[in-house]
């Protein structure tokens, strides 16, 4: 599985505690997209699915966020690791999945489809520069469309932060990262 970036613990990408994953790669290559950089296939750290897991484990934070580039062009592997980690953690763990994809392209895709009923939720269509989130929180445009896969998810429907934005800035020993959504 190849990564562009992780957060092990991040409160800026999603409801609670969670690991960010960004993916390296994208053929959509949406216009105004915030990850230029993790387009192409180049750049990125390969992960071995086992080890990605266990290296969640050890950090302690079994919720998911999957972000891109774009997760489900990684059509082998992205399946293969969402398979291992719900073995591993069941439901005790949340996973939500932010793609380009419009909910009917993922629909017809039976693999993207059946990688998507591996997450709790899916956030899905491609980012419009144009189209500003109006409200939600997380979203990218307001063209983007959400589906609770899970009775969990969709509990969490009702509740989801209107008109609220926040963003992490974190010291490494490589510099300096954003993430999450300052504006």
């Amino acid at each position: 599985m190849k990564l562009a970036d992780i957060a092990w613990k991040t409160l800026a990408e999603g409801p609670g505690e969670r690991t960010a994953l960004w993916f390296q790669g994208c053929r959509l290559r949406c216009g105004g997209c915030c990850n230029p950089q993790m387009w192409t296939q180049e750049g990125g750290t390969e992960w071995d699915v086992e080890d990605i897991c266990a290296q969640i484990k050890k950090q302690g934070c079994p919720s998911l966020v999957l972000l891109g580039g774009e997760p489900l062009d990684q059509t082998l592997e992205l399946p293969t690791f969402l398979k291992t980690f719900r073995k591993q953690y069941g439901t005790s763990s949340n996973i939500w999945l932010f793609s380009g994809y419009t909910w009917e392209e993922i629909q017809k895709d039976p693999i993207k489809k059946q990688t998507c009923a591996l997450c709790d939720m899916v956030i899905a269509g491609p980012y419009q520069a144009k189209a500003p989130p109006e409200f939600r929180k997380w979203i990218g445009s307001s063209n983007q469309t959400v589906h609770a896969m899970t009775p969990d998810a969709r509990d969490y429907l009702p509740r989801w932060p209107q008109n609220e934005y926040s963003f992490e800035l974190t010291v490494t020993e490589n510099g300096i990262a954003l993430n999450g959504w300052p504006i």
